[in-house]
């Protein structure tokens, strides 16, 4: 879930909910929050999730298993694909992920639009910490408007051959 308060902890409050293990919390230049959303390890995909305000994601961790058969990957949270994109038939009630992106994911960020090629503007960057160097690196996530969410408009590496497990971009635009 996420939650939010005032710096002093006082007027704590449920945000959204039906996350599994989110990956930092990003927003864009008009305030839309985002976050990579690492996946339960089979079968479900990790997530590049918009996340709004009373929003549900669908996770719930007694969804993963079957309660007749628990070590069998067939609660509802598997059974009705709860972790993928928009499709016809999905359950209503929760706001689908944008995309299905790598595995492990570790850190991501929104470009400020400084500090590298002006292309990259609006484009959130992630980290896929694999366990190996071959496997690993950062992907770059454009997305677009779709109604009132987003869909992925592109996706491709940026970085591989690395082990990054997390990145920020500065005041100045580094990363």
């Amino acid at each position: 879930a996420v939650y939010r308060m005032n710096p002093d902890g006082s007027q704590l409050e449920l945000f959204a909910e039906g996350l599994r293990n989110p990956q930092a919390m990003i927003f864009t230049e008009n305030g839309d929050m985002f976050t990579a959303d690492n996946d339960s390890d089979r079968p479900d995909e990790a997530r590049l999730v918009h996340v709004v305000e009373g929003s549900e994601s669908g996770w719930r961790i007694g969804y993963q298993r079957s309660p007749l058969a628990p070590t069998e990957f067939k609660g509802p949270w598997s059974a009705e694909k709860l972790w993928v994109p928009r499709f016809d038939g999905q359950a209503a009630y929760i706001l689908p992920p944008i995309c299905n992106i790598e595995d492990g994911p570790s850190g991501v960020g929104y470009y400020p639009g400084t500090g590298f090629d002006s292309s990259f503007f609006g484009q959130i960057f992630g980290c896929h910490f694999k366990g190996a160097v071959a496997r690993s690196g950062i992907n770059t996530y454009q997305v677009k408007a779709d109604g009132s969410t987003y869909a992925i408009a592109d996706s491709k590496p940026f970085l591989t051959g690395e082990l990054p497990t997390d990145l920020r971009f500065g005041p100045d635009g580094r990363m």
